[in-house]
């Protein structure tokens, strides 16, 4: 409201003549005022059109935010940009109290109830991104306790919830880890290191039933360690001082009886995998060895 006491309206003095003038005067103050008022009223009502913005009015526009006892409408604010993504966790903030809450009893339970129970009013809270959500969602219920079975082992079966699960060595194991993977090695040396074949087909690339290898790439074996096996019956190995013969049934049956009994024996080749048979075998015949592989 302009001031009207800068225009104060004249009345009659006992010594004005009665003329227009003076009778006129007051009529020209009020006049004035009238523009003076009309000048205020005129920029209050700019000023709160254009703060109705797009709106009818100013009222229309403080609907769109504010309830009718003046607080803030969360329904606008939900509307807006101001989704989680705008908010700001606790330690990106300096406002004291950033990012804490006082919860009630209900809702601190329910908060407890989801794994937290040394919970405690105030809580804080943090955003988290839909990444962290699906990967913890990933993560099984109790994903902590890590159960070990070792069969043999007393007990077999255990639980184990401790930070570090330690895989120490022995008196003749040891364990490296290499940047990307863990193995075993051997601490010390063991007597004799070899590898056992049972119950191999040799090979016979002549096909003269009688010269063969271990394989198809002649694997050395130990001395003595080669045993021959010819329709289920051992072969002895020659001995140049007593020979000794075994007596090997043909394939063939004559009234439930092997047809024929053939003497034969075998004399071995460890170096170069091989042995050779006294009397050359039929192609009906089954012949199978086992042999030990020097590992040293």
């Amino acid at each position: 409201m302009p001031d009207l006491d800068k225009l104060p309206v004249p009345q009659y003095a006992p010594e004005q003549p009665y003329h227009y003038d003076y009778d006129n005067l007051p009529l020209k103050t009020l006049a004035e005022r009238d523009v003076l008022i009309s000048n205020a009223v005129d920029k209050i009502d700019g000023i709160l059109a254009d703060a109705a913005g797009s709106t009818a009015s100013l009222a229309d526009r403080l609907d769109v935010s504010l309830n009718a006892d003046g607080t803030i409408s969360v329904a606008t604010i939900d509307d807006t940009n101001h989704n989680i993504a705008k908010h700001e966790d606790a330690y990106n903030s300096t406002a004291v109290g950033a990012g804490t809450t006082t919860v009630g009893v209900s809702e601190l339970a329910a908060y407890q109830a989801l794994g937290f129970p040394s919970l405690t009013s105030t809580v804080s809270f943090v955003r988290m991104l839909d990444a962290e959500r699906n990967k913890l969602a990933n993560i099984q219920p109790d994903a902590t306790q890590l159960t070990v079975e070792f069969p043999g082992a007393t007990p077999a079966i255990f639980g184990y919830t401790n930070p570090t699960l330690t895989v120490a060595d022995s008196g003749t194991i040891a364990w490296a880890w290499d940047g990307t993977s863990i193995s075993a090695g051997v601490v010390g040396s063991f007597t004799n290191p070899h590898r056992h074949y049972y119950n191999l087909q040799p090979y016979n690339p002549s096909v003269d039933y009688q010269t063969y290898y271990t394989n198809n790439v002649s694997t050395a074996f130990m001395t003595d360690s080669l045993r021959v096996f010819v329709n289920g019956v051992r072969l002895p190995q020659y001995d140049a001082l007593n020979t000794v013969y075994a007596y090997i049934p043909s394939s063939t049956f004559s009234g439930g009886q092997p047809a024929s009994w053939t003497q034969n024996y075998f004399t071995p080749d460890p170096v170069n995998g091989a042995f050779s048979l006294y009397t050359p075998i039929s192609s009906g015949d089954t012949i199978t060895i086992d042999f030990d592989e020097d590992l040293s």
